[in-house]
């Protein structure tokens, strides 16, 4: 009996591999695959307007390629389900996002530089700025000297951290026509600068009205070391407002000009 039995062990392990012998009908991997392709994108300013990124490493899970010279990768063969599309670069916030292939895919991947802060608010700190003012019209003149600005500490309103500035002004007043004046004068305001939840700066100020700006900023917008940002002033007097910032330190220049007058600070300390 135990001879019989052995022979039919025998027999079923020679049948069985018979059926997998490579004749066409073997078993074959039923997962569905499909191509994963796409552009990396390299965003400095503006998400309108990035420009392409050759050289990124990109993963999908376990399988890598680069992107080509156009920006351009393709994956031939990911199988359907849900995956982990990734890429990270030094210098650039780490990219990663989830995705679900059912069919051929494609994606934009946009990549963002690490971000410096370019305005620094210490609570109850001072600014001071050179300070320089030119008007035309009837009476020509001047006026020169050192803006002061005192930085309460912040207090939360809604959603926004909002600062009191005390701005003092010392100048000399100078006057052309039609005849020449010099006198020494001062004069105060005050103004809000806010901060909302997501680091949204902006300004309630005569000179600043309408300037909002992200503090968090790709450095590789600077030029000069700075970052230039232009503003039309919504206020009473139609103006134009350029500012400078600098990275760790904010606002380093401030330079509103309207029709023949202007005003520009310059940081100090």
């Amino acid at each position: 009996m135990k001879i019989i039995l052995k022979y039919i062990f025998v027999l079923l392990i020679i049948i069985f591999f018979s059926n997998c012998k490579d004749d066409g009908t073997s078993p074959v991997d039923l997962t569905k695959s499909y191509s994963v392709s796409g552009i990396v994108l390299d965003v400095v300013s503006s998400d309108y307007s990035p420009g392409v990124k050759k050289g990124a490493p990109i993963f999908i899970d376990k399988d890598s390629t680069i992107s080509g010279v156009d920006g351009t990768f393709i994956f031939n063969k990911i199988s359907e389900g849900n995956h982990t599309i990734r890429v990270t670069l030094p210098s650039y916030e780490p990219f990663s996002k989830s995705i679900s292939v059912s069919k051929d895919t494609s994606i934009l991947i946009y990549l963002y530089g690490l971000k410096s802060n370019y305005f620094p608010i210490e609570e109850n700190s001072i600014k001071i700025y050179d300070y320089f003012s030119s008007y035309g019209g009837g009476y020509p003149g001047q006026d020169s000297g050192r803006a002061t600005w005192t930085i309460s500490t912040g207090k939360l309103v809604e959603n926004s951290k909002v600062y009191d500035v005390f701005e003092k002004i010392i100048f000399t007043h100078k006057t052309f026509s039609p005849l020449y004046s010099e006198r020494v004068d001062s004069f105060t305001t005050n103004f809000t600068i806010s901060e909302s939840n997501v680091n949204i700066i902006s300004f309630k100020s005569a000179v600043l009205d309408g300037v909002s700006f992200n503090r968090n900023i790709d450095s590789r917008q600077e030029q000069n070391g700075v970052i230039e940002k232009s503003y039309n002033n919504p206020g009473s007097l139609i103006s134009t407002v350029n500012i400078s910032l600098k990275r760790d330190v904010g606002l380093t220049k401030i330079v509103q000009f309207g029709n023949g007058w202007g005003k520009t600070y310059k940081l100090i300390q």
